[in-house]
């Protein structure tokens, strides 16, 4: 395996882990809207769960084609390692095409979470006010 084609499995497992993370992470959030959000809500905060519940979900399935496609990848990495010749054309193509997906998806996820936990703590000021 080519020092390069290391590198690229060394980035590759670190954003598996990435994924990974990711997937605990929005299922706990999908737990704390479940949780939090059983009280009244207004019409603003309602629109508001409804359209970052939709790009949740959206991410969500972003994120199982990326994780396909990295795992796509790490296979081919793999492959090398067992004296299977590299291309690296295709290997280096996909490495920056994955590393433009794993950074968007994660700037859109903190950019979901952070609309989410929002949501979540205005429901919470609401109840307090309501009791």
């Amino acid at each position: 395996m080519s020092a390069r084609s290391l590198q690229y499995y060394v980035i590759g497992t670190h954003w598996a882990s990435d994924l990974e993370f990711f997937r605990i992470e929005t299922a706990f959030l999908h737990r704390l809207l479940d949780n939090y959000l059983t009280g009244p809500l207004d019409k603003i905060n309602v629109t508001q769960l409804s359209t970052t519940g939709i790009k949740l979900y959206q991410l969500e399935r972003y994120e199982a084609r990326v994780s396909q496609m990295l795992n796509t990848q790490l296979r081919q990495l793999e492959l090398t390692a067992d004296d299977i010749p590299e291309n690296t054309v295709v290997l280096a193509a996909t490495q920056m095409r994955l590393e433009n997906l794993v950074t968007t998806m994660m700037f859109e996820f903190q950019s979901i979470k952070k609309a989410i936990l929002e949501i979540i703590e205005k429901s919470i000021e609401n109840n307090k006010a309501v009791a």
